[in-house]
């Protein structure tokens, strides 16, 4: 089993310290649930804002959702990339509202303001579907390109991962690109298979290969 982005083999000592005192690992800055809450009550914030004419405020929060909303997508899709097409729908409203908020019309008519409440709520109404979709519980594969067992682990896995779909999301993390996350989950060794529960929380990780009966096993205990 290699170190992330070399063939040298190390991390024994840590991965017994790992295996005596357990994890504390979350998985929130990948899910991006934090974001979207953060969003959710930000767009609130924004309706009672052009229920009040405060245009100027709204503006501001607008171009701050749509910021929040690329970081969502910019630490999401790293790993689970091409998963929630359907909310697509998200950033084509926002461009909507921003448009109707432009600079060159300060103030509204009454046809705009109610195009944009009407987008402001259909965000408002798609965040929580879109939460309990990210909010499922986790496998993330710790995979490298030049890795033969990555390789085998990672084909594996995408067989398996269509029959717990909506059930379990199974992510990959390219350890040669991805450094933040190797560091934030204290990977030394691919491939390195890290189990979070529906609370985002680490409950278990393995090392080297699994076989498909064991990983079946493991994301049936997760779903429990």
């Amino acid at each position: 089993m290699p170190k992330p982005g070399s063939g040298v083999l190390y991390g024994f000592a840590l991965v017994i310290v790992i295996a005596a005192f357990g994890y504390c690992y979350d998985i929130s800055t990948v899910q991006g649930t934090d974001i979207l809450e953060t969003i959710s009550v930000k767009i609130d914030s924004c309706i009672v804002k052009v229920e009040n004419s405060e245009q100027d405020d709204a503006r501001g929060l607008l171009e701050h959702i749509s910021e929040l909303w690329d970081d969502f997508r910019g630490h999401h899709d790293k790993v689970f990339s091409g998963e929630i097409e359907k909310f697509e729908q998200i950033p084509e409203l926002f461009s909507d509202i921003s448009e109707r908020f432009d600079e060159t019309h300060r103030y509204l008519d009454v046809d705009e303001f109610d195009k944009a409440l009407l987008s402001l709520n259909l965000v408002k109404e798609l965040l929580p579907e879109l939460l309990d979709e990210v909010s499922k519980p986790v496998l993330l594969d710790f995979t490298g390109p030049k890795c033969k067992a990555c390789k085998t682990m990672k084909t594996r896995l995408t067989s398996i991962a269509p029959d717990y779909k909506g059930k379990v999301r199974v992510g990959f993390v390219d350890a040669n690109k991805e450094k933040d996350l190797i560091k934030k989950y204290k990977v030394m060794l691919i491939p390195t298979l890290v189990f979070f529960d529906h609370l985002g929380e680490e409950v278990d990780r393995h090392i080297g290969d699994m076989e498909d009966r064991t990983v079946r096993v493991r994301l049936e205990e997760l779903i429990e």
